[in-house]
Order: C-alpha cells, then sequence, then structure tokens
C-alpha cells in the first residue's frame, strides 16, 4: 500500500483521464498533511465523483490549480467528503467549464467542510442543483474571496446549493450573472439550510 500522508505534487498536470468509479484525474484517499501546488486538472471524467479530483477523508492543501472541462456525476471539478478529515483548502484556485448532475465546480458531503481563499467558479454547470457547488449532508464550508460567474444549473442554485444540514460560511463572497433552469436565486437553500454571513 502506498502511504500519501506528507505527499507533496507540485506542477503537475493531469489531463484527459477517466475512472470508471471517482476521481478522473486524481483520487485522495486518507491522506493527510498532503499538498498539490501549481497543478492543472483538465478533461478529466468520472463516472461516479470528482472529475478532477476525489478527496475521500483527505484534507490537502491545494495551491494556485485550475480544474477546467472535468466532468462526473458529482462534483465535475473537485469532490469531497466522507467525514471532516475530507476538508481540503483551496487558495487560488479556478473553477471552469466543469460539469456534472449536481455541484458542476464542486461539491462535499458528510461533514466535509472545505476552506476556500480566493476562489473563482465561472462557466461551470449542473443538471441538477449546484452550478458552482453542492453542499450536502452537514458540510459547511468556509468561502472567503470567493466569485461566481456565469454558472448555471437546470434546476436550482445556479452558484451555490445548500442542502440537508448545510450552512456555509461567506465572507466577501459575489455571484454574478448565474442562472437557473427554475427561476430562483443564486444561493438555493434547501429546507431552510442558509448560508452565515460574518
Amino acid at each position: 500500500n502506498f502511504n500519501c500522508n506528507g505527499l507533496t505534487l507540485t506542477n503537475v498536470t493531469y489531463t484527459g483521464n477517466k475512472s470508471g468509479f471517482d476521481g478522473g484525474g486524481l483520487y485522495s484517499n486518507a491522506c493527510q498533511e498532503m499538498q498539490v501546488t501549481n497543478a492543472t486538472f483538465r478533461n478529466n471524467i468520472a463516472v461516479n465523483d470528482g472529475g478532477g479530483m476525489k478527496n475521500y477523508a483527505s484534507d490537502p492543501l491545494i495551491n494556485h490549480a485550475i480544474f477546467k472541462e472535468n466532468t462526473a456525476r458529482f462534483g465535475g471539478g473537485l469532490m469531497n467528503g466522507f467525514n471532516e478529515l475530507g476538508s481540503p483548502t483551496l487558495i487560488d484556485v479556478v473553477f471552469s467549464s466543469n460539469q456534472a448532475s449536481q455541484g458542476g465546480g464542486m461539491f462535499q458531503y458528510y461533514f466535509s467542510s472545505p476552506t476556500l481563499i480566493d476562489v473563482i467558479f465561472m462557466g461551470n454547470y449542473a443538471v441538477e442543483s449546484g452550478g458552482g457547488i453542492h453542499n450536502w449532508n452537514h458540510s459547511n464550508p468556509v468561502l472567503t474571496n470567493v466569485t461566481f460567474a456565469s454558472n448555471r444549473v437546470g434546476t436550482e442554485g445556479s452558484a451555490i446549493y445548500n442542502g440537508d444540514h448545510s450552512s456555509p460560511l461567506l465572507q466577501n463572497v459575489i455571484a454574478w450573472n448565474n442562472s437557473s433552469g427554475t427561476p430562483g436565486p443564486a444561493i438555493f437553500n434547501y429546507e431552510g439550510y442558509e448560508p452565515n454571513f460574518p
């Protein structure tokens, strides 16, 4: 078995890869203190989760990365999940033109609460919900200086979809020119679970 704890990936490109299950470009499974720097994830496909990358109980630092034109069922660009350990930190990251059924740019579930700083979601698409981000099952990400522009969704939450006890913290967040198939706000809150503002 490969021990990925403390692994550092620098100046890496994942392009044109396909997974029959999760993590089209990269699958991080129970990796702690991992770092991914100056990375490009482009045109990767996962049949299930995380077209560009999936973090399963992993909390990598992803610094200066691009997720572009990746595809998956959940989390076109990036998927985070399983528990609080699956809560990466993203700094200076761009999600562009990714697509999924849910969470065109990114999807987190089951107590995954990533930290996003200086992140852009632009031109991502979800068939069902969460054009930019989909938060589900007690996932409470912290977003600081994050922009959602020109993301699209077939139903609800063109920028952000919050559901099942998920309430992200939003600080200096801009949502501009996002569009939904069902008329409604760019940030859609299912069953009253709303974002928090400082």
